[in-house]
């Protein structure tokens, strides 16, 4: 285990230095333990001492960057922000697009199936003509209702 060494912290003259207030720490090689060692010695001189050591309430300290400066950086913040936005936007779009087109071919795809289905309707409709040997003007309309019905033109089964 290594030894306990006294921490000083730095000072101007070795007057100054109080032998009551060092700390010990367990390893001086330890660079937090040590900061913080100096940190608490500090704290615990400045608070018994009447010299203020804290900004009073109403400090206000220059600001290290310009006006102008914080303007370009929020002027740069709002851009980056607006083309995340747009970019946002465009892939909405995109999807939105990409969806609309995939209604539109289900669409195509029903009409496309619904007139097959009513040429195939009108087909077999020829065909039970033929085999029936009718000749006579045919009504279409009434002889589809017929067939969704189940019964010839005639209403039977």
């Amino acid at each position: 285990m290594a030894k306990k060494k006294r921490v000083r912290p730095p000072s101007e003259s070795e007057d100054d230095f109080d032998e009551g207030e060092d700390e010990m720490v367990e390893d001086a090689d330890d660079d937090i333990a040590r900061e913080l060692a100096f940190y608490t010695q500090a704290i615990v001189r400045f608070q018994g001492s009447s010299t203020p050591w804290l900004r009073p309430a109403d400090y206000y300290a220059e600001m290290v960057k310009t006006d102008q400066h914080m303007a370009k950086v929020k002027e740069q913040l709002m851009y980056e922000q607006r083309s995340i936005e747009q970019a946002e936007e465009r892939r909405k779009q995109r999807e939105a697009k990409q969806y609309s087109k995939q209604v539109q071919a289900d669409k195509q795809k029903e009409r496309n199936a619904s007139k097959k289905r009513a040429i195939s309707d009108v087909s077999k409709l020829r065909k039970q003509r033929v085999k029936s040997g009718f000749a006579g003007e045919l009504d279409y309309d009434a002889e589809m209702a017929a067939m969704e019905r189940g019964t010839d033109s005639r209403g039977v089964e």
